[in-house]
């Protein structure tokens, strides 16, 4: 049991400290109060309490003395530790254009000298609620204090609460001791203890290191740790789904149908494009589970109403598993299928929504929690829709092994000279919206695959990276390549081993082990789980193994004239069973990545240390302007207008950690703008109301976004912003991702982001798009033939001449140039060949639909974001392009432009010359759009905001890569701001 149980008891934002943090900062929990300064201390507070219970307190001498009494009697804080009232430095001051205001804390407290600020002190004279009400301007004030001077931690107090604060660039988090709950019982005085602790000289002012702000440090690396470790706990979540409903299909094989034929064209779909559909699907159920633990953790949903929590709820549902497994055992829970069922009932109530009395849930819609359709032409949906099916058998054990994979992590704490891993629940409302994307970035580097009959199994080895090697291949390796074999896949986890800090190295389980092999040791421990048991491995794959360890050294063979064979060929099993960490019978399907392993991740993703710093350096100057304030330069955000024409656009989002940043720096300067601009008005009730997002005056028009409660209200910071961040999105953010995976992962980041429980998922599909930011046709270029394309190398010239002879397709693409190419073209200028039947030979088709187009996106802009606007944002955008047949013509003749400049060697029969490009086929335009979803090129110049374009004219036209139009060839640095 925890000895700090008193921090969970406190009044918390955010998360200040993480329970890891402080369990190794305090193990033994705080120090006891010594009961002579507690007496004293009592009783100062008493004194002070007759006096701030008083209706008027115009004299503030006794909260003087009780600050006194507190920070420098009870802490032990000298008077030469504190600057002063007067006495502060006026590098602890800032001014702000927002009233013309000097902001100055009451005292700051140093270690040994003024260049080396601990925290600074406010104290907050007139409110009866540190925080609360009109008291929120005051903390505001005093988090921007703290940003602006440069001192992270700061202590704001009215005597009666005392709030600990931690101010980073873009967020703040905090913790709140009630005064009075010190003096009423044990548990507030451990709390009284653990202020102490926290604020008191051990943590703030004893030696260089400041352990309070390193303990505050620690926990946001610990929180990006954690996220690391979720991240592989996910993709066990996908794997226990997916091995489910892939034994359900081999039950019921006529389930595959569903899938593989598209009920609309007929057609029958690959087996890798199925694979592809089954993966994405299963990534979208485990989504909504971390969507709903997440919404469940802010409230966002209703957990406190007793038929939602348990007949709905997951946090509802895992207690009852729990418990379940507790009294009945796990084994129990594998013949019981309630949890799916109830699981894909929650999903349906929160698309749908609940108009029940004891129930009421807005329909939130989105695409994160559709139904699957059997019918449809998306084989994503047809996979859910397997996923739904009543004959996809799912056990309770199976849906409380993806709940603690979701639900449980583990980090690395000190113990001394040495760590260890502490496992615990994840509090999913301290978990920042951009770890939750990052958990996922891991999931794009795998792909599902099927055990082909002639690989016999496919065999996960214990080493290294645990390589996934087809049985049959293992089995063709002889004894000098099978020891090489093991031997280079584990120098892979050798050399990350002594990269770590563990407690020291574990010596063999056995004496027959060798020394020499130290792999299979040190990852039989693994989080995973042990490896398999001799019973659980198929003859063959285990005859291998023992083999494989014999002949790799791993076991010894005894020596001497009575040898133990016994005792050797039982070691051999157990030795032989560890290497085998998992394995794969013929037509199951498993997990791997692209390298062929199971462990380890190629993708790099942005921390929020990096992104929002280059956020708010890209984008400060761009929404604020630089005035002067008696002598000083600050910052004064531009009007509302003009700060939600500013477009931003990451060309490689990932999973949107860059567009979080810039949504959430948007909308902090929005909000300070409608402020700084006097939009917000504290009106009484029989006056006109203020309309978001320019804080208009409502003309009282239906559509209005009214703002949802008076600016004196306690919460009207949190529910305004709320809805200011759909306008944000709306108006300012897009992204592009060449992975269709990193789009979806894009749109949760920002769907939890801007979750609100009043307002359904926002619509994002025209703001994030699939596609390559560095490829596209720009609508000024279609028409003009791409003979440049024809100017280079057909793949194949520097081949090796063994399965293929080299420059074959280089010399062709030559060919074609010269005696297909140039003279065509040449008869087309000449006039000797007429394109009068090519219907966009006038330049004002194109243009005219461009600009239809081009208004139906602003018109999106002027939905509502509430009520059915959602909805009819949706179907007018698919009217405006997916269900546009002047559009879709268009962008074949786009795509046909681009396919030009990869059209493969292979398909020189039908080469997309002149006259064929002017008059194509429908063989080639189906080649063209089969290589413009393969390099998925971006129709650029629709749905790509107005001034993104202009500018990337501009630069193309200064580049002369015509295929590197697009996003991507106006980047600065990894953002890209106009």
């Amino acid at each position: 049991m925890s000895n700090n149980r008193w921090f969970y008891e406190l009044k918390q934002n955010g998360m200040l400290i993480s329970p890891s943090v402080l369990e190794d900062e305090l193990p033994k929990g705080p120090a006891p109060v010594d009961q002579q300064k507690y007496e004293k201390l009592r009783d100062a507070y008493a004194k002070f309490r007759t006096w701030f219970e008083q209706e008027e307190r115009p004299d503030p001498t006794p909260l003087r003395i009780w600050i006194n009494a507190l920070f420098e009697s009870f802490l032990e804080y000298g008077s030469s530790t504190w600057q002063k009232d007067a006495s502060v430095s006026d590098r602890f001051k800032l001014k702000t254009s927002e009233l013309q205001l000097e902001l100055r804390p009451d005292r700051v407290l140093f270690f040994q000298s003024e260049s080396n600020p601990r925290l600074m002190l406010k104290i907050d004279r007139t409110s009866r609620a540190v925080g609360m009400g009109r008291a929120r301007s005051e903390y505001s004030k005093f988090v921007e204090l703290l940003r602006g001077t440069g001192v992270k931690l700061g202590i704001i107090t009215n005597g009666m609460q005392v709030r600990l604060v931690y101010a980073a660039m873009d967020s703040d988090s905090w913790v709140e001791w009630d005064v009075a709950r010190w003096f009423e019982n044990i548990e507030g005085r451990e709390q009284l203890a653990g202020f102490q602790a926290l604020c008191g000289p051990e943590f703030n002012t004893k030696g260089n290191e400041h352990r309070l702000l390193q303990a505050v440090l620690d926990s946001r690396s610990k929180q990006g740790e954690l996220s690391q470790v979720l991240g592989e706990n996910t993709r066990l979540a996908v794997e226990e789904l997916l091995s489910s409903l892939d034994r359900s299909m081999r039950l019921y094989p006529e389930m595959r149908d569903i899938l593989l034929k598209d009920p609309v064209s007929h057609s029958t779909i690959s087996e890798e494009e199925e694979l592809e559909a089954l993966y994405q699907a299963s990534i979208r159920l485990v989504m909504r589970i971390v969507v709903v633990l997440f919404a469940e953790s802010r409230d966002l949903l209703p957990r406190n109403i007793e038929s939602y929590h348990a007949s709905y709820g997951v946090e509802g549902l895992y207690a009852l598993l729990k418990k379940a497994e507790t009294t009945l055992g796990l084994n129990s829970l594998e013949t019981a299928q309630y949890s799916w069922p109830r699981l894909l009932s929650l999903f349906r109530l929160i698309h749908e929504g609940s108009s029940d009395v004891n129930l009421n849930i807005i329909p939130y819609g989105g695409a994160l929690f559709r139904r699957g359709d059997k019918k449809s032409s998306d084989p994503v949906l047809r996979a859910l829709a397997l996923f739904e099916d009543q004959r996809n058998e799912v056990s309770d054990a199976t849906v409380l092994k993806v709940l603690n994979w979701l639900k449980k992590g583990e980090v690395r704490i000190k113990v001394g000279r040495s760590t260890r891993k502490v496992s615990g629940l994840v509090d999913f409302s301290d978990l920042r919206t951009e770890y939750i994307g990052m958990m996922y970035e891991g999931l794009l580097d795998y792909r599902l695959r099927r055990v082909k009959e002639e690989e016999k199994a496919v065999i996960f080895l214990n080493i290294g990276e645990q390589p996934a090697l087809p049985l049959s291949l293992l089995e063709s390796l002889d004894d000098s390549s099978l020891k090489n074999m093991i031997k280079e896949l584990g120098k892979v986890e050798t050399k990350k081993l002594d990269d770590e800090d563990e407690e020291g190295s574990e010596g063999p389980e056995d004496e027959a082990c060798s020394n020499e092999e130290p792999e299979l040791e040190a990852i039989s421990s693994e989080e995973e789980g042990p490896s398999l048991s001799c019973n659980d491995v198929v003859p063959d794959a285990l005859l291998w193994a023992m083999r494989a360890v014999e002949k790799a050294g791993i076991v010894k063979r005894p020596r001497g004239k009575n040898p133990d064979m016994i005792r050797y060929e039982e070691e051999r099993r157990k030795a032989a069973a560890r290497l085998i960490v998992k394995e794969v019978k013929a037509g199951e399907t498993y997990l791997v990545r692209g390298s062929g392993t199971r462990k380890g991740t190629g993708t790099f993703y942005t921390k929020p240390q990096l992104a929002v710093p280059t956020v708010i350096r890209t984008l400060e100057p761009l929404l604020n302007d630089v005035k002067e304030v008696e002598g000083r330069k600050v910052l004064v955000p531009k009007t509302p207008e003009e700060i939600l024409s500013v477009k931003v656009c990451d060309p490689a989002m990932g999973s949107g950690s860059f567009l979080v940043a810039a949504l959430n720096y948007i909308t902090d300067c929005l909000y300070s703008s409608l402020w700084e601009h006097n939009r917000f008005r504290s009106l009484p009730e029989d006056q006109t109301a203020v309309v978001l997002p320019f804080g208009e005056r409502s003309k009282g028009l239906l559509p209005e976004d009214i703002i949802p409660c008076r600016t004196d209200d306690e919460a009207f910071e949190m529910k305004v912003k709320a809805r200011l961040k759909r306008y944000v999105v709306e108006r300012c953010i897009y992204g592009v991702d060449i992975n269709h995976l990193a789009v979806e992962l894009a749109k949760l980041s920002l769907w939890v982001e801007t979750m609100d429980r009043g307002l359904p998922f926002g619509f994002l599909d025209h703001k994030l798009k699939c596609g390559n930011s560095l490829v596209g046709c720009w609508a000024d270029r279609f028409q003009e033939y791409p003979l440049l394309a024809w100017k280079r190398e057909g793949g194949d010239a520097k081949h090796d001449g063994v399965h293929h002879k080299k420059k074959v397709w280089t010399e062709e693409i030559k060919d074609i140039y010269s005696k297909k190419v140039k003279p065509e073209l040449e008869s087309i200028l000449l006039g000797q060949h007429t394109l009068d039947d090519w219907e966009y030979g006038d330049d004002g088709v194109p243009r005219a639909l461009m600009a239809d187009l081009g208004k139906r996106i602003a018109d999106l802009h002027d939905l509502p974001l509430f009520g059915d606007g959602f909805e009819r944002r949706e179907q007018a955008y698919r009217s405006a392009f997916e269900d546009n047949k002047e559009f879709q013509d268009l962008r074949s003749r786009f795509d046909l432009w681009c396919a030009v400049w990869f059209w493969p060697g292979d398909w020189m029969d039908e080469p997309p010359t002149p006259k064929a490009f002017y008059s194509p086929s429908e063989s080639m335009m189906k080649r063209a759009r089969a290589l413009a979803q393969k390099f998925g090129v971006l129709p650029l110049g629709a749905g790509v905001p107005r001034r993104v374009r202009q500018r990337g004219r501009r630069l193309r036209r200064r580049s002369g890569k015509p295929a590197m139009g697009g996003i991507q060839a106006h980047i600065k640095g990894i953002l890209l701001s106009i």
